[in-house]
């Protein structure tokens, strides 16, 4: 299949691995700027565990017979100051130590120092911190990180029926997919793009 040429005009120059960086580093700092200002406003806020359990949520029979399950991991992180900071994201039990050797006893305020740690590895632990610091600071998350958008460009989920992660949906039939989309008029497509063998 041929993939829709691009001239070399129109495309834009690809940044360098070191420009990249700076720029990811760049944004990231800007990014915690206000975390920073409110770190430096409160006492420091120590981490004194970080627990993960399960939550089961019932199914239907029907739901159970085509094999959902709604068992989610929940991570929770419990300060000093008597505030947790929940998630439904947490990581594997066994990666339990490391994030509690990475977390425990440190500032919860000090998250770039936590990201630079490892924390970065899970997600869902880093969601939980930011949970206590919005409670902390008796503010949602999305304001402390810099507000909302008002409007958000729509895109199409792309999911083909069989392996949840897609692995058998050739990247052609996805190129092809995204082909019919664009000539629909759609913008943006979203899909699985993992596969468990590097190609």
């Amino acid at each position: 299949m041929k993939t829709p040429s691009m001239s070399t005009a129109s495309a834009p120059e690809r940044p360098s691995r070191r420009e990249l960086l700076w720029r990811v580093s760049a944004t990231c700092a800007a990014l915690l700027a206000p975390v920073r200002r409110l770190q430096a406003a409160v006492k420091p806020v120590r981490i004194r565990d970080v627990e993960i359990f399960a939550v089961e949520i019932p199914v239907s029979k029907s739901e159970s017979e085509a094999g959902f399950n709604h068992r989610y991991p929940v991570v929770r992180i419990t300060t000093d100051a008597g505030i947790n900071g929940i998630s439904f994201a947490g990581p594997a039990p066994k990666e339990l130590p490391e994030v509690r050797r990475i977390l425990v006893g440190q500032d919860l305020f000090n998250v770039e120092q936590h990201l630079k740690s490892g924390l970065a590895r899970w997600g869902g632990v880093e969601h939980a911190v930011w949970d206590a610091i919005g409670k902390i600071a008796r503010q949602p998350v999305y304001r402390l990180l810099g507000g909302s958008a008002t409007r958000v460009k729509a895109y199409i989920t792309c999911v083909w029926r069989g392996n949840p992660d897609q692995s058998h949906v050739p990247f052609e039939d996805q190129a092809a997919q995204a082909e019919r989309l664009r000539k629909a008029g759609f913008k943006g497509m979203k899909i699985r793009a993992w596969r468990p063998r590097p190609l």
